[in-house]
């Protein structure tokens, strides 16, 4: 059973972003692999041996990404596919067919893991599309993950302190969330091993988005805080009162 790992490169998240028009200014950026695709990376390779099949590393989008797949090779998948575009895609449904149509080319492919969301643009929406797309069962926000002869068993967390666990069958997609691992960091052998692996450049027949981005601008500053003093009984009438004229919720 061979291993699809999807992954995102994104800005570092440590690093101060700029904004030139409605693009980033990428001179300046750092690019990595998004956070929770490290998770899911992590879980294929620990998956690999027991599933005795490949992994195998995807990554839409421009020049730049191949070296993100190249970290993933590094780290231990067995192939990499750069599906290649002039520019980061928008909209979510456009990449999920594009990915939809490459696994499908792939051999025996039974397993594809994720990271819940992109550490970028938070749609959440693409492993949902892909799913819907291959007709797969879906299973998202996982924290730990067991196999045997039988199937899956699936802990996922919920909101409000619930935790559920699920049993599935594969064809499967998982996307990942923080606390499903640890992932390992890359070693020589590794990284010199990863020049010699399969990579793959694939030339994509792009398409009009349905999707555009219309503009991109930082956050609104927040204001600084109002610290009130003097005496309490004076505090409390001067709070009511920048309650019911300035902020209006009173």
């Amino acid at each position: 059973m061979n291993i699809v790992v999807l992954i995102k490169q994104v800005p570092d998240t440590g690093m101060n972003l700029k904004i030139s028009e409605k693009t980033l200014e990428e001179s300046s950026l750092k690019w990595v692999l998004s956070p929770y695709d490290e998770f899911a990376l992590e879980e294929a390779l620990k998956l690999k041996p027991l599933l005795n099949g490949k992994v195998f590393a995807i990554s839409l989008g421009p020049d730049r990404v191949k070296e993100s797949l190249l970290s993933a090779l590094a780290l231990g998948a067995d192939e990499a596919f750069h599906l290649l575009a002039s520019s980061p895609l928008q909209d979510p449904l456009t990449v999920a067919s594009i990915l939809k149509n490459k696994i499908q080319d792939l051999p025996s492919v039974s397993l594809i893991l994720c990271g819940k969301l992109a550490a970028d643009q938070n749609d959440f929406a693409v492993p949902q599309m892909l799913a819907q797309l291959l007709a797969w069962p879906f299973v998202t926000n996982i924290n730990h993950l067991k196999y045997e002869s039988s199937g899956f068993e699936i802990t996922r967390e919920c909101d409000g302190g619930v935790e559920e666990v699920l049993k599935a069958q594969s064809p499967l997609i998982l996307s990942a969330d923080k606390g499903l691992n640890q992932p390992r960091y890359p070693s020589l052998p590794g990284i010199m091993k990863a020049k010699k692996k399969p990579f793959h450049l694939v030339d994509i027949e792009e398409t009009e988005e349905r999707v555009q981005l219309l503009s991109l601008s930082p956050l609104p500053k927040k204001e600084e805080p109002k610290i009130l003093s003097g005496d309490p009984d004076e505090q409390v009438k001067e709070l009511l009162c920048l309650l019911k004229e300035k902020e209006k919720i009173l």
